[in-house]
């Protein structure tokens, strides 16, 4: 299923994707092991979507028949709408907890809904016989973002792969690690650099410098322009990440299974997130116990 059109293999294979997978080679951060540390992917985004826009000018222009709509591949998919809470401002707990949560949930959703929107349509182009030029472009260019080294040449793998990454986080897993990175918002890198969920960067200069830092490291914690990036930059690093291939495996199962995905069951592929290991995901797993996050999971069927 799937199958590239012949007269466009060499095209794509040699010209296109070829200098973009050289391009995001050169610009990739070196992950040396760590578990939140921003891809090479996420800051060369704009570069993939003016390729994105480039290719489809030129082939929709010499297309034999419509291509399929297809979205625009993003990592942001929330506009915030007013000004972030004063967490630390709130003496009331509970009620602060309430703004917390609320405050992120939207962006959450938004970007879970994206993610449903792109996983849906692989799930679509997986079943057709031979795919448009347009589509074999899309369908490599998700495979880049989302650093599948798999192509569609080799076959099965590639999609098992797509739909291995391209997937949901729960609301309330993210929910959880948000309060617990940030401190429910009120953190310096949370209100300095709308950072929520610790997420580091590798280059001198590129955010904030944490004041416990150990002697000799240079790792930053990375700074975003709106508390949405850090959501979707979140997301994708659970989606991305090799230290996370265990929650993407759990996750997959349980869809396989027909299985809604519960966050606290899924934690266990999450032990590399933080040095404290089991602790941290115990801490978590608490957190979403005891502030009933799981109702904000709400249930998506997803073809597998």
């Amino acid at each position: 299923m799937g199958a590239i059109p012949k007269s466009f293999r060499f095209f794509y294979r040699g010209v296109l994707l070829g200098n973009l997978r050289g391009h995001l080679k050169r610009e990739a951060v070196a992950m040396v092991g760590k578990n939140n540390i921003l891809h090479g992917a996420q800051r060369t985004i704009h570069y993939v979507f003016v390729m994105l826009g480039l290719v489809f000018v030129a082939e929709e222009s010499s297309a034999n028949t419509a291509p399929q709509v297809l979205p625009e591949i993003r990592l942001t998919s929330y506009t915030p709408l007013g000004p972030t809470p004063k967490f630390a401002a709130m003496a009331d707990v509970k009620a602060k907890k309430a703004a917390f949560f609320s405050h992120l949930l939207p962006a959450i959703r938004a970007h879970n809904t994206h993610i449903r929107q792109l996983r849906a349509l692989v799930v679509s182009l997986r079943q057709v016989a031979v795919l448009t030029p347009e589509q074999t472009v899309w369908l490599e260019l998700l495979a880049q973002i989302y650093l599948i080294e798999e192509t569609l040449i080799d076959g099965e793998a590639f999609w098992q792969q797509l739909l291995l990454r391209v997937d949901t986080v729960p609301a309330s897993l993210a929910l959880a690690q948000a309060a617990n990175e940030s401190a429910y918002g009120t953190s310096r890198f949370a209100t300095k650099g709308n950072n929520y969920f610790g997420q580091w960067c590798l280059q001198k200069g590129c955010g904030l410098v944490p004041s416990q830092r150990t002697r000799g490291a240079d790792h930053e914690v990375a700074v975003f322009t709106t508390y949405a990036e850090s959501v979707g930059s979140y997301i994708h690093n659970i989606n991305t990440n090799p230290a996370y291939s265990g929650f993407r495996r759990q996750r997959n199962a349980m869809r396989q299974n027909q299985q809604a995905l519960n966050s606290v069951e899924l934690l266990s592929g999450l032990q590399s997130y933080s040095a404290r290991g089991e602790d941290y995901t115990q801490a978590i797993g608490n957190l979403i116990v005891k502030n009933n996050l799981q109702a904000y999971d709400y249930a998506h069927p997803l073809a597998h």
